[in-house]
């Protein structure tokens, strides 16, 4: 996929942020630098063969609360929904539900999130 669709995206961005993965900075020299989550994700997790059992495997438990903060306004995102992005992949959908799931399970745990 050369130019994923957004809803593959921002599972990506959702995905990049649990796991640790960094984004790649992408602009103009003398512009301000964009977060690239698309690349990094493709490299490092999209072509990880165990990245579901890693997902099923996350300790939810253990989410810092940095990681909550930065997946929360992704989880808020009205494009970030099992519909929307089961339209463009149904691999970003399990992805998807599975991120959902653990923000969901972390918002009721003892970290405010709002």
């Amino acid at each position: 996929m050369k130019v994923p669709t957004p809803g593959v995206i921002i599972t990506c961005e959702a995905l990049c942020i649990m796991m640790g993965v960094q984004p790649k900075k992408v602009g103009e020299a003398g512009t301000t630098k964009k977060l690239d989550y698309w690349q990094p994700a493709k490299t490092n997790l999209l072509n990880d063969p165990q990245l579901f059992l890693k997902l099923q495997k996350y300790d939810r438990d253990a989410i810092p609360p940095e990681i909550i903060a930065a997946v929360r306004p992704i989880c808020r995102n009205p494009e970030f929904t099992p519909a929307k992005v089961a339209k463009a992949s149904k691999a970003a959908e399990g992805s998807e539900r599975e991120s959902a799931r653990i923000q969901k399970d972390r918002s009721s745990n003892s970290v405010p999130l709002g």
